[in-house]
Order: structure tokens, then sequence, then C-alpha cells
């Protein structure tokens, strides 16, 4: 079979790979890029799989990238967006305390979203009432107007056609199996010689940098986002999306509301530790020779970290409808458990843990080692940050210096 020659070759076709090679022919647009993406069409998992909401940038440490690239990635985004005319919703986000621990939880959000110089507005309760009536009645909210909510699989599909139209080859249906030499890598469809090679493989990613002994420390442990939907005739209960306080000792924000741009209302998402990177049904996928490390892991957390515990004695009860409707009917008072329906919507959280600090990696992580780039811990809002992060990873690109 003849080896494939290009100049950059991305593994995986996710949103942040698409916005590489996208940020890539806005630099250089005779560059020769290959993306290679394993399964038969975009979007088939986290991509695709996400609430579609455009975050703000609020929840994250002011030097975190996740801060950084949040907000330039949700301003390129749409003017992306508006370029290709994928349908968004200005739905704006309200962020309702439901307790006095939660209401002083608050003060640290509001210096947290001042700090990054995110658009934010304290409501009382008669001014959260006119946006979102069957919110929890707490006596003060935060407002979030720049977050939106967007059409995120219509947003892959511009990507790619786009990216095909300016000539960049999209090999679908086509794995990466490992390093075979020099800038030189094997894989479903043949040897692929490149000058760089930039790994944005989501879950997968923690392997492929491993293949070129780049981040033996990081291990990638899957959680379970599991949603349930308002029945069609209570979705005019949410206007746009309603969240809770998250709780700074726990990793995850909790179960909220979130109003896609065709009007459904969907619920959640868990973070269920998974038994695989696609085990999105209970016995589907499962990775019997992970299992252990995963199970390693989750055991080390839950006995070491307060936070991590916490988040595991909550989490694991909502497999059961009952705790699940009364997470959510925390946010939202008048909700009857008749309300909540089922959905088959599920993702996958591809979350770093550093086996050396023994801790979940809570940011981004971009790794260049011998002119190739790695992305690791591409977790939420990464596809709002999706074309900041791209960005990001072109500046370490040697590839472009030279042509």
């Amino acid at each position: 079979m003849k080896t494939i020659e290009c100049d950059a070759l991305i593994v995986g076709g996710g949103v942040v790979g698409l916005s590489v090679a996208y940020e890539l022919i806005q630099e250089k647009p005779d560059l020769n890029i290959i993306i290679l993406e394993k399964e038969m069409e975009v979007g088939v998992h986290a991509s695709g799989r996400n609430s579609g909401v455009l975050h703000s940038g609020l929840y994250y440490g002011q030097d975190s990238l996740r801060a950084k690239a949040c907000s330039i990635g949700s301003r390129k985004m749409m003017e992306f967006s508006l370029k290709h005319s994928i349908r968004f919703v200005d739905s704006g986000k309200v962020i309702v305390p439901t307790s006095e621990k939660e209401d002083e939880d608050l003060d640290k959000l509001i210096e947290k979203a001042h700090a990054n110089k995110v658009d934010v507005d304290v409501l009382d309760r008669g001014q959260l009432n006119e946006i979102e009536p069957f919110a929890f009645e707490a006596k003060r909210a935060l407002y979030s107007p720049t977050t939106k909510t967007i059409d995120s699989v219509g947003v892959l599909k511009a990507l790619v056609s786009e990216l095909q139209e300016g000539g960049v080859q999209i090999l679908f249906d086509s794995k990466f199996i490992g390093p075979c030499g020099q800038n030189r890598v094997k894989t479903s469809v043949g040897e692929i010689a490149f000058e760089s090679l930039i790994n944005c493989a989501g879950m997968y990613a923690d392997d492929v940098a491993k293949s070129f002994g780049v981040g033996e420390e990081y291990f990638c442990l899957p959680f379970k986002g599991v949603y349930r939907k308002l029945i069609k005739e209570s979705s005019y209960k949410v206007n746009g999306n309603i969240y809770p306080v998250p709780d700074p000792r726990m990793p995850f924000l909790g179960v909220h509301y979130t109003k896609s741009i065709f009007g459904d209302v969907y619920v959640g998402p868990t973070a269920i530790p998974a038994l695989g990177r696609e085990n999105y049904s209970i016995l589907s996928n499962i990775e019997y020779k992970r299992l252990l490390d995963y199970m390693s892991v989750i055991l080390k957390q839950y006995v070491g970290d307060e936070g991590f515990r916490l988040n595991a004695n909550s989490e694991i009860l909502k497999y059961s409808k009952t705790f699940f409707y009364r997470s959510a009917k925390k946010l939202m008072p008048s909700l009857s458990d008749y309300e909540l329906g089922g959905v088959s919507k599920v993702g996958i959280r591809p979350q770093l843990y550093d086996r050396k600090k023994d801790e979940l990696v809570m940011d981004y992580l971009i790794i260049n080692q011998d002119g190739n780039v790695h992305l690791l811990n591409a977790i939420s809002p990464a596809f709002t940050s999706a074309f900041a992060i791209a960005e990001l990873i072109v500046k370490e690109l040697d590839l472009l210096k030279k042509k």
C-alpha cells in the first residue's frame, strides 16, 4: 500500500480537530492537511452529544486555559455560525442558589466572572421571575446574558463542508494504530508520512500521546452523562438555561436545564463513572482491559478526595429516576415526576487523571514535543472553546514557520 504524505496530520475529527484544520488553512491555504477520523461521520461522540450551550466562561480560574479560551472561542464560534447561517438562540443563563450555602458560594462565582471579564448581572427575586418564572424563587441569582445555544451538529457539518472545499482530506472510517518511524504513522488505511501531527483524539488522546512517549503520567477516566427531557407539554417552563451554583469542592456542575434550539428541554447530565470510553448504554462497549485501572483510580479518588466522594455519592443515586427527579426539582419546585421523560441522549466526558499528582486534571492540557502537538483533557467547555484552542495549537506548530 502506497504511503500517503501530508504537511499536517490531525488525529480526530471532532470539533477541535476540525477547528485546527480550519485555523491552519486560514494561515496557509496551500497546506496539505489530512484529518484521520475513526467513525463513518462527524459528531458520533462528544462533539455531537454536548448540550449545544455556548458558555461565557464565568466558572473557571482566571489563569486557566478554560477561562481564556472560552470567551474568545464563543466569539469566534458565533462569527463562524453567522457566516454559515447556523441556527443559534440568545438564550442566556440563570444560576440559581437553592440554599444559604449556595447563596454564599454565589459571591465567589461573581468574583470569578468579574476576574474573567464576563458580563453578568445579579438579579433580585422579581427579575429572576421575569426571566425564568418556574425557577426556584431565590432571593438573588446570577444572569449570564451572553450565553447562547447553538446547533452543534450544524457547526460540525459546516466545518466539514468548508474544509473539504478548501482541499482538506477527511479520512472517515480510518483508525490511528501507532507510529512506525520518524514522522510516520500506521493507520487502518495505510501509512501516512507528515511534517507535524496534531493529536485531537478526544477520549483516546492519552493513548495516542503515549504511543509517542508523551504524557505517560496521564490516564483518561470516562464519566457518563445521562439526560432526561421535559415532556413536550412542559417545555414552556424553561426559557433558556437554568443552572445550579457549583459546589467548589466538587468536580462537576450537577443537574441543570437547557432548552435546545429545537425547543426541547434537556435535564442533566449526570457524571457517573463509565465502564468504557464508548459505554453509552449499561453493557455496551465495556473496556474490560482498562476496568481495573478505572476502578483503582475511582477508589483512590473516593477515599482521598472529599469533593470526589461527595460527587460520587450523589451521582450514583441518579441512576434512580426518583433521585434524579429530586435533584431536578430543587431548581424547579413545580416539577412533577411525570414531566420528566426518558431520552436516548448520553455523553461521555473524557476526564484526564494525573497519576503523579493523584488528582483529576481540571484544565486543558497542550503538550508540544518533537514538532507534534497533543491536546489532552478536552473537557467542557471544549466545544465553546474549539476555535480558540485551535489558535493556541497552531501557534505551537513549527510547520507554519517553515512554510
